[in-house]
């Protein structure tokens, strides 16, 4: 009895589609999408959704040109269950540096879930040359001064900002700082980390 019953739920399963693998979708993208200089991180961002994503192979990455993994792939999931079905979302994220000026390129990515194979396009852009030195001065505001309540003439500025478009919670984030100075830095040192 309790063995037909086992069986009569497995077949239920078959039969309205749980946990079918074949059943995905891929996309593909980069942030930012353009305005890219060799001194900007390039996130790659694999993003795959479906019902199951169990049996999935993650893809390799090389063949890279003009750029190279700084970090990844990191890895973020989420599992949504709607009206007795389950979806869930798997994103793959790499962080690239450009080598240097001029064209780049990401190969073409493969995913295989189950026994179907999904393969993206390559992705090509042009990178453009980096920042050096400060940024220029606002308007109005007289070259090679110091800023205002300044008297050590030091002409420098530190920004900040999220490599990221988009964050999840939980997820690391990378914060850029940029230190704009015309004055040669020997080092740097952290006195206070932002919390």
């Amino acid at each position: 009895m309790i063995a037909r019953f086992v069986a009569a739920v497995v077949l239920l399963g078959f039969a309205i589609g749980v946990a079918r693998p074949a059943d995905f979708e891929a996309r593909v993208r980069i942030e930012p999408t353009s305005g890219i200089t060799e001194t900007d991180p390039v996130r790659l961002i694999l993003e795959i959704e479906g019902q199951s994503l169990t049996q999935m192979r993650p893809p390799t990455l090389g063949g890279l040109v003009n750029l190279r993994v700084v970090r990844g792939p990191d890895t973020q999931s989420n599992v949504t269950f709607m009206n007795g079905r389950a979806s869930a979302v798997y994103r793959l994220i790499w962080t690239l540096m450009p080598a240097g000026a001029g064209s780049a390129e990401i190969p073409p990515l493969a995913v295989q879930i189950g026994g179907q194979r999904w393969t993206s396009e390559p992705i090509r852009f042009e990178v453009g040359p980096g920042r050096t030195g400060p940024q220029p001065a606002a308007p109005g505001a007289a070259p090679g001064r110091a800023p205002a309540g300044r008297p050590d003439g030091v002409d420098a500025f530190l920004g900040a900002r999220l490599a990221a478009g988009e964050v999840w919670v939980g997820e690391p984030a990378l914060l850029e700082l940029y230190l704009h100075t015309a004055a040669r830095v020997g080092s740097i040192e952290v006195v206070e980390q932002p919390e």
